[in-house]
């Protein structure tokens, strides 16, 4: 995987809490006369919203931010290749395509330094989170060090706070703490010193009932989730921020119990002065304790105790509600939005300078193809179809048109070599037809359609001839995606053709999930890929039970994910079997296709050659051809724009 990419989530994650902070900070603003008991319960849900940010990766966003711009121009990215709901999950409806920035080409000599910020935050967040381990081992240690009050006044004064705040806690003493101190989810232990024998009844009842505010609160579960979360967010200020701000209201709002009570203000503000001198040789406990009183926040909180005009109501539904649905918000906004890296941005520009090798290997006559490919129907028709996705090159797609009409005979058959050429042809002239909607084009493709129907074989399959035959998967699965496109361009196709067609291909299934070449037998990655896309993209029109398994085949296809650096060379059919398995697991849907999607992204990118091309044993241009539909594959697939149907050329808007 591309170092960029765990990158760029962090950079998401850092935007998104940042942002959530921000929105709670505003709303803490707005209700800065509220108690702190109800102003704790907002910053409670902001933090509870921080832990369930990163599960926001796990949903495709539809908005999405460039980090970076460069100078190179935009290219419109749309594939003119046909998909349609899945048998194994719907696919999100049509969308608008963006116009992408492409980046600047990186040099082999740049620093890693994206590499770097991503390690350097894990080690701290590691550090982190390791030092608040060994701060819990400590407290820990200091509950189980603790005893039984001795004191026979001071324990029946205990028993009687506790019993009155109904609170299931525990309190003892203890010889390494200096102040009165709260600990534990499961099991609460109030700490006091072992001073506090000595202590008047009104200091005591003042420190236990602010111990056990704490206790009653739950604080212990808020302030260990915002450790926790300033740990992993500790490059984000603002988030240590929000906890600071937490824990002053946690403080304040257990100061207001006091108060309630009945205890006079001055009192007790002189009172958490004396604790807190008292603090000067426990740094630990000051910092890390649930402590009746913490230097760093003494001044705030004398100045609210001593505020008589102050709202001292415990926490109540309005501001849970508040807080809740101000970071359900937040939330909603971070599901549907992303921080996306220029780095991703390398698939358009590679995408771009594919297509731009293909123009150049356009001949005069409008074919493209050189060696044993020249005047290939079927490269030809692929070539189009890629250069479709750029407004720049439609004069290019319309001399593609041209040379593949003028080869169609009478009986419709577009004389190449074989039905390859046919079915390529075929799916290349229902995506010029939706972009143009001549009517010469549709004729010509319906005479395609028609003689594709009447090729069928009995057994539903198609071969290399026009005429009906024993099928294999690998021509089956060509005719039947040239079916598809044909009818969602608004040609008729008989429903028992792509019925018959399908029924062929299932019956090719292994038990593994892969196909057989013309019966089941042994598995092979293209034609797989090929038979699954087109069972899958058939959907609309056939039965489930007529279907192969596209779980089972997705799950055989994920055996051949495409590493990173892994060239063509291992694998027949390299580029062909990649163009399919894309088409197949987008419409599966799900992890599948996001680790493909992105395992795929990154093969092309750094197989790609100087020139833009891009190279197998078969040819240079069909590669490049595959390899351009490959990454124009995207969650939703656009038309083509309707101005085209106007100058009857292909002219995206």
């Amino acid at each position: 995987m591309n170092i960029e990419t765990p990158f760029v989530s962090l950079l998401d994650l850092l935007v998104k809490s940042a942002a959530l902070i921000l929105i709670s900070t505003a709303l803490l603003a707005v209700m800065r006369k509220a108690s702190a008991a109800n102003r704790h319960a907002v910053s409670a849900a902001i933090f509870g919203a921080l832990l369930l940010l990163p599960f926001t990766k796990l949903v495709s966003a539809r908005w999405s931010f460039v980090l970076e711009k460069a100078a190179a121009a935009s290219v419109n990215v749309r594939l003119p290749v046909i998909t349609t709901a899945s048998t194994v999950g719907e696919r999100a409806s049509v969308q608008p395509v963006e116009n992408v920035a492409h980046p600047a080409p990186r040099t082999l000599l740049v620093i890693p330094w994206k590499k770097l910020v991503v390690a350097v935050w894990i080690a701290g967040a590691v550090l982190l989170l390791t030092r608040r381990g060994l701060i819990a081992l400590k407290l820990r240690a200091i509950v189980r060090s603790s005893f039984p009050i001795e004191n026979e006044r001071l324990a029946a004064k205990v028993r009687s706070l506790v019993d009155a705040g109904r609170v299931r806690a525990e309190v003892r003493e203890s010889d390494l703490c200096l102040v009165p101190l709260a600990s534990g989810i499961v099991r609460p232990v109030v700490l006091l010193p072992i001073e506090a024998a000595e202590w008047s009844d009104a200091f005591v009842s003042s420190a236990l009932r602010h111990e056990l505010g704490h206790i009653r609160r739950r604080d212990c579960i808020t302030r260990l989730l915002a450790d926790v979360l300033c740990a992993i967010y500790w490059m984000n200020p603002l988030v240590w921020f929000a906890a600071r701000q937490m824990r002053i209201a946690q403080e304040q709002a257990c100061d207001d119990l006091v108060l309630i009570s009945g205890a006079p203000a001055d009192e007790y503000a002189s009172q958490l002065v004396d604790v807190v001198r008292s603090l000067q040789g426990d740094r630990f406990t000051a910092r890390h304790a649930l402590a009746m009183a913490q230097p760093s926040t003494l001044e705030t909180r004398v100045r609210a105790i001593v505020d008589e005009g102050r709202d001292r109501s415990p926490r109540g539904a309005r501001a849970t509600v508040a807080g809740c649905l101000s970071a359900a918000f937040t939330l909603a906004i971070c599901l549907v939005t992303q921080v996306r890296g220029a780095d991703q941005d390398k698939a358009v520009d590679a995408m771009r300078r594919g297509l731009a090798f293909l123009a150049t290997q356009q001949q005069d006559d409008g074919s493209v193809g050189s060696g044993q490919y020249s005047g290939s129907i079927a490269l030809t028709s692929l070539a189009g179809l890629a250069l479709m996705a750029d407004d720049t090159q439609a004069e290019r797609v319309t001399k593609a048109a041209k040379f593949i009409l003028s080869a169609q005979r009478d009986d419709g058959f577009i004389a190449g070599k074989s039905m390859y050429d046919h079915g390529y042809a075929t799916l290349f002239l229902a995506e010029y037809f939706k972009a143009t909607a001549r009517a010469e084009v549709k004729d010509s493709l319906a005479k395609a359609v028609v003689l594709i129907v009447k090729s069928q074989g009995k057994d539903g399959g198609w071969r290399y001839i026009p005429a009906p035959t024993d099928g294999d998967t690998s021509v089956s699965a060509c005719q039947l995606m040239a079916l598809v496109a044909a009818r969602n361009a608004g040609v008729d196709v008989p429903a028992a053709t792509f019925s018959a067609g399908v029924g062929f291909l299932k019956r090719c299934q292994n038990p593994d999930g892969g196909f057989g070449y013309i019966a089941p037998g042994v598995s092979a990655f293209t034609r797989s890929a090929a038979s699954l896309s087109a069972s899958l993209a058939t959907a609309k029109w056939t039965e489930p039970a007529s279907r192969p398994d596209g779980i089972k085949g997705a799950d055989y296809l994920m055996a051949f994910l495409p590493q990173p650096e892994a060239g063509p060379e291992g694998m027949q059919y390299f580029f062909h079997g990649h163009y399919y398995a894309a088409q197949a697991l987008q419409l599966v849907g799900g992890d599948r296709w996001k680790r493909w999607q992105d395992s795929l992204r990154e093969n092309l990118i750094s197989n790609q050659k100087a020139d833009g091309s891009w190279a197998d044993t078969m040819s240079v241009e069909l590669a490049t051809s595959e390899a351009c539909l490959t990454l124009q594959i995207r969650n939703s697939i656009p038309a083509i724009g309707k101005s085209a149907r106007k100058s009857g050329t292909v002219n995206h808007p």
